[in-house]
């Protein structure tokens, strides 16, 4: 027994001494080896199952202390990311900090549906070259020019027709897949009467009729006309005077509008809140439902009736530079010997270590009294 209070005191005052401490932390990461370790991928990676949280990050200190965390998009390369919905060998580089490995996978579609629009726009002609390397309102005005040059406008009353083939299903060209609802019927237009046309920005809360934004075919989408007529020209948002979309459009909602706000000059006199609850909603829905094949086959089609393109779709990462670039920290949680944790917040960007450091100290179990 005197043994363990003996014992009990020394740890107590460890305890302490951690506490009272004012924690640094050294920014000089030559001492810290990171490793990837793929050890819980499945043998067969299915495209619909496959995620890189599946990939873990192996960290080791010079201390001792090891860790792991998640791989994530941000480690990879747009391209590279646009290859985990192709099925084949696929090989992409996983960078973090200075440790960058390359890894092959073997992607399976077991639907074995059409990847001919699987890869996002590869921006080999320099068509984004404007706004590289810049951020916040000069991005956004950069964009702007890049999205209006060559731009050629289409009538309101021609997308009865176009959007057979910008919101054709995956599966079947002669079904048009229906943006809230996600139901599939026959594309033919019949006035209106089976599916029509939404402004995903209303127009009555908006700048524009039918023409100009209110006529170009990345804002137009097709929809059930019940579905249409329910939503009306309510916000976008959670709880009472909102309309809730399903979790596999918010995202889309989010690049259209997105789309809209940098696209025309005219929507830097329409606050955000007069078709979304707030901005930052937008930007977790830009997070939670990322780019599909279906916003990518209708930005390769939009793109050979308008000549441009929706920045959103091809880098999704955009909305954060210009709006908030929070949205690029990556959060990784340490555990050493389940008697503390830290926890760093950090910049994907940076070596240095950015805005907090908690130290959560607890003992269980540890001593019987």
């Amino acid at each position: 027994m005197k043994i363990k209070k003996s014992l009990f005191i020394v740890v107590l005052l460890f305890s302490l001494l951690i506490v009272g401490c004012e924690f640094k932390i050294d920014n000089n990461t030559s001492d810290v080896v990171y490793s990837l370790d793929t050890s819980n991928l499945s043998q067969e990676l299915y495209i619909d199952e496959f995620s890189l949280s599946d990939i873990k990050i192996k960290v080791k200190y010079q201390s001792g202390l090891e860790s792991e965390f998640d791989v994530n998009s941000s480690m990879l390369s747009e391209e590279d990311n646009n290859k985990l919905a192709i099925a084949g060998e696929q090989t992409i580089v996983i960078r973090y900090k200075d440790f960058s490995e390359t890894l092959t996978l073997n992607l399976i579609d077991r639907n074995n549906n059409s990847t001919e629009y699987a890869v996002s726009y590869v921006d080999d002609a320099g068509y984004y070259q404007d706004a590289v390397g810049l951020s916040g309102n000069e991005l956004k005005l950069a964009l702007r020019e890049i999205t209006t040059n060559g731009f050629v406008s289409v009538s309101y009353s021609s997308l009865n027709n176009y959007l057979a083939k910008t919101d054709a299903s995956l599966t079947d060209s002669n079904k048009i897949l229906l943006f809230y609802t996600r139901k599939e019927i026959s594309n033919q237009w019949d006035g209106g009467k089976t599916w029509n046309k939404e402004h995903v920005w209303p127009r009555s809360t908006g700048w524009f009729q039918t023409t100009g934004a209110g006529c170009d075919a990345h804002h137009i989408r097709a929809v059930d006309a019940a579905e249409n007529s329910r939503r009306g020209n309510t916000p976008y948002g959670f709880g009472s005077g909102y309309y809730t979309p399903k979790d596999e459009v918010k995202g889309d909602i989010a690049r259209i509008l997105f789309y809209l706000l940098v696209r025309y000059s005219e929507a830097d006199s329409y606050p955000i809140t007069n078709v979304a609850q707030s901005m930052k909603m937008l930007l977790d829905w830009n997070q939670l439902d990322p780019v599909d094949d279906i916003e990518r086959q209708r930005n390769e089609e939009v793109y050979k009736i308008q000549h441009n393109r929706n920045p959103f779709i091809d880098y999704s990462d955009y909305a954060y530079y210009i709006w908030d670039t929070s949205y690029l920290e990556v959060s990784v949680d340490i555990e050493y010997n389940d008697i503390f944790s830290l926890r760093y917040l950090f910049p994907n960007k940076k070596n240095s270590f950015k805005k907090e450091f908690f130290l959560l100290f607890r003992i269980h179990n540890f001593l019987e009294f």
